[in-house]
């Protein structure tokens, strides 16, 4: 008998997939049609369906795929597979052909005849467990689930049609390179048995880059401007540009202005990049800057677009500030520095972010004013930048005297050098074409496999063959990525490609239609690859060859549960996050996977928490991030006859830490808040935030920003409002707070956590006593004297409280950096009072506890 359920126990096992984050699948197996099986069940049912007693208890859904009507009488359910038979089915349960019954697991343990509900004697557990079908020997497994995984509330788990994926070529694939010279090889070198024993041997990616060297250029103005640059002085101006004493001199009189929107009148010079610089993503352009005190116009520099506007400006304004302004609006605070004659400004470029700068004396240190993200906030990208300076005088004249104009270019940063294992530098300046061989073997018949697919990474091109013969895609075309029809020994890509943003984005490719050209054992993907030409500065290939088998009963979540009905479609795999949430200083970068390679399945991302939709960003690779974020992402099926229902979302919590915080420390644990909209104030709705709580360090005993990981007791999401009536308008907000998890969103998500040595809880009270009690000791004091005197009190602690952006008139700055202005100062965390074991422990009231004698005392 043991030996008996021990081996059934190992055919219905499950196996993990070496992706943490992945989908539990059950091993493919061909159940008995005779056979009834777990279907589908839901451990945490908060909405999805009641009983006939109103409520929502957990339910299993039995299924008989078979012809004929089953009789379950004498069978059992269990959770538990030390008592096989934990619950018996009554007589008279049958389930007719191709139909479902359902049975609520609901700790009643009764049934109320054939046209009744069956209620189990169990409850199933959220948090994951075992639950079987036996058949009424109580020995024999039917069917089961070992331990299946924590479920999500009113989703579903169950069977249904999935996949089981070889990846045949990845990471680690042996790669064999060629830059032939000739067309000696023929197509020879593109078949399974050719001798390649003399080629270069490498690993995946394969690829090169020559960077440039950083340079600096200065024009001295000694000379007349040269061809390079374009003086934009419109005709109707009175404003004048000329070169004096070896300085540029720009003249402008009251009321010629120049901004985003509107040219006007006003002079603006500018001029292209070096040919250096075209494809370097960090430089910067600076100048030196007089003009008398009584000039009260605007003078500044400007990143110019394609279309001749200055989309990016830093300029000092009417003899007051500094200020930067993005398609003409300000960005960030105005630096207050009043009657300067002379001083210095910069704009700088790094990667996609511009940083305004300015300092009045050549050895004072640089001071960042503020800073722009390219083509965020709905601006647009700035595909064709020129740098250049201007004068406007909207309400004063001005005459601004520029002694110089820099450009300081650095050396290039590699793209694709750190993932590059085969070099293929013997392409440059030699040929625009490389040969690849990337042998893989193959140990299952291909005639199982129901899928086959490519990822590839290239810049510029390629075609690809499989065992000699060209891959074809699923409309039946020869796989070939920016490539001529038929490539010759030296083609050329047909197009060169630039990454968008530092990423080169991934592109999947169905070869489903070309699986019939896989064999048992030795097999070799051959890659023919090209650059637009001989001089390419840069080539790269990567790829990911992956087969699937279908299988017809694989575990799998179920987004939308179908009690009583056939499943729907399983959820796609929910993409995998590559960063843990937290604080970051600077730029962060994050990447995201599928825990397998689908051709059809897309990752979609926000950054706001807001759920994501086809209508959301595609992924296609790293994402660089300045500010902090609210990451949401999810994986859909695109294909034209879907198979895969849209992922759970996947999430992180990242907030922007300003670097003037990185030395920043504390005795007390310091919860750092980052918002969304407005504090609400008079209402019950709460504003989203980017949550994140640290402790002291245990062996410093203080609280710092710079690698606080190890000190996290909380990175997630929450909820805040203003609490209070008479201390509503206080410049300090007392403030109403929800911990919403991980990965809540809405008020719906609140989670109870456990931190600072305080009760479970997911309510709290962030108490501010600035108007009536700044010695914060009133509230303390009458909760330890409670406490001594062996009553029931809130738990608190004290805290420090960093929040963006310190409710100014309710609004939050939207700027998404922690910066020294956000912080709130100390804070008295407190347990909220509310009915709960860890709480206040007193009887739960419902509605109807409105007289005697249900009104038994215990209740505040």
């Amino acid at each position: 008998m043991l030996s008996l359920y021990c081996s059934r126990l190992a055919s219905i096992g499950l196996r993990r997939t070496r992706y943490q984050a992945a989908i539990e699948r059950l091993e493919s197996r061909r159940l008995l049609v005779v056979d009834p099986l777990i279907a589908e069940f839901q451990a945490i049912n908060d909405a999805t369906l009641v009983d006939e007693d109103g409520d929502t208890s957990d339910w299993i859904e039995i299924r008989n795929e078979g012809t004929q009507q089953i009789d379950l009488t004498g069978w059992y359910l269990t959770d538990d597979f030390s008592d096989l038979t934990q619950w018996r089915f009554p007589s008279g349960s049958t389930i007719d052909e191709a139909s479902e019954l359902l049975v609520f697991a609901s700790g009643k343990n009764r049934w109320d005849g054939p046209q009744g509900e069956h209620h189990t004697n169990f409850r199933l557990a959220g948090g994951g467990e075992s639950l079987a079908l036996v058949h009424p020997d109580g020995i024999s497994i039917a069917h089961a689930y070992e331990s299946y995984p924590p479920q999500v509330p009113d989703q579903s788990y169950g069977v249904a049609t999935g996949r089981k994926t070889i990846e045949m070529i990845g990471a680690t694939s042996t790669v064999k390179t060629l830059v032939p010279k000739d067309d000696a090889l023929t197509e020879t070198w593109r078949r399974i048995g050719f001798d390649d024993s003399r080629w270069q041997t490498g690993h995946l990616a394969v690829g090169y880059e020559v960077l440039a060297s950083g340079v600096t250029l200065q024009t001295d103005f000694s000379l007349p401007l040269g061809p390079e640059w374009i003086v934009d002085l419109p005709v109707e101006t009175s404003s004048t540009v000329e070169t004096s004493d070896g300085a540029l001199v720009m003249s402008v009189p009251r009321g010629d202005d120049v901004d985003f929107d509107e040219r006007g009148v006003a002079p603006l010079i500018y001029r292209t990049l070096p040919e250096i610089a075209a494809g370097v993503r960090s430089y910067e352009i600076t100048t030196h800057i007089r003009h008398a005190t009584e000039d009260k116009g605007r003078v500044g520099l400007a990143i110019v677009d394609q279309h001749g506007r200055p989309a990016i400006q830093i300029e000092y304004s009417a003899g007051r500030s500094v200020r930067v302004q993005a398609e003409g609006q300000l960005v960030g605070d105005s630096l207050l520095v009043r009657n300067l004659t002379s001083y210095f400004l910069r704009l700088k470029r790094l990667d996609h972010v511009w940083i305004g700068s300015f300092k009045v004396n050549a050895e004072d240190p640089w001071q960042d004013v503020a800073y722009v993200v390219d083509g965020a906030d709905d601006r647009a990208l700035i595909t064709q930048p020129r740098v250049g300076a201007y004068a406007r005088s909207p309400s004063g004249r001005m005459k601004a005297t520029f002694d110089h104009f820099e450009i300081a270019v650095q050396d290039e940063s590699p793209l694709y050098r750190p993932h590059v294992n085969a070099d293929a530098s013997a392409m440059n300046g030699t040929s625009s074409s490389i040969y690849l061989r990337i042998p893989f073997q193959l140990d299952v018949d291909p005639a199982e496999l129901d899928e086959l697919s490519l990822v590839t990474r290239v810049d510029d091109g390629f075609a690809a063959y499989l065992n000699g013969a060209p891959l074809t895609t699923d409309e039946g075309a020869p796989l070939q990525v920016n490539g001529p029809p038929t490539p010759e020994w030296n083609s050329t890509a047909t197009i060169a490609v630039k990454p968008t943003g530092r990423v080169l984005p991934q592109q999947s490719h169905d070869l489903t239609s070309s699986i019939d050209r896989l064999q048992i054992g030795e097999n070799v993907l051959a890659v023919h690859g090209m650059n637009v030409d001989i001089s390419d500065k840069d080539f790269f290939f990567d790829a990911t060859l992956v087969a699937a088998d279908i299988v017809s009963h694989a575990v799998q979540t179920f987004v939308t549960a179908t009690p009583g009905a056939p499943n729907e479609l399983p959820s796609a795999p929910p993409p995998i996050i590559h960063s843990d949430s937290g604080l970051f200083f600077g730029t962060k970068t994050v990447e995201m996977s599928l825990p397998e390679p689908i051709p059809s399945i897309e990752i979609r991302y926000t950054l706001d928490g807001s759920n994501p939709t086809l209508a959301s960003a595609l992924y296609t690779g790293p994402l660089t991030l300045t500010n902090s974020a609210m990451l949401q992402a999810r994986a859909f099926d695109t294909a034209k006859i879907r198979r895969f229902a849209t992922s759970n979302p996947t999430s992180k919590t990242l907030i922007a830490m300003d670097e003037s915080l990185r030395d920043f420390s504390s005795n007390l644990p310091v919860l750092v808040l980052d918002g969304y909209g407005t504090l609400p104030n008079g209402s019950n709705e709460l504003a989203k935030m980017n949550v994140v709580m640290l402790n002291p360090d245990v062996k410093t005993g203080r609280t710092s920003f710079q690698d606080s990981a190890a000190n996290i007791a909380y990175a997630g999401r929450g909820g805040a409002r203003d609490r209070g009536s008479s201390t509503a308008a206080q410049a300090k907000p007392n403030m109403t707070f929800e911990t919403w998890g991980a990965t809540g969103t809405t008020p719906m998500d609140d989670e109870d956590v456990s931190w600072l040595g305080l009760a479970d809880g997911a309510d709290w009270v962030l108490h501010a006593p600035f108007t009536f009690d700044r010695s914060y000791a009133r509230n303390p004091l009458a909760l330890e004297l409670s406490k001594q005197m062996g009553h029931w009190a809130s738990n608190y602690r004290f805290i420090e409280v960093y929040l963006d952006a310190s409710n100014r008139n309710g609004q939050f700055d939207g700027n998404n950096v922690i910066s020294p202005e956000d912080f709130m100062g100390i804070y008295v965390l407190t347990e909220k009072i509310e009915q709960g074991p860890n709480r206040l422990d007193i009887a739960e009231t419902t509605p109807d506890h409105a007289q005697g004698p249900k009104i038994s005392g215990g209740y505040i």
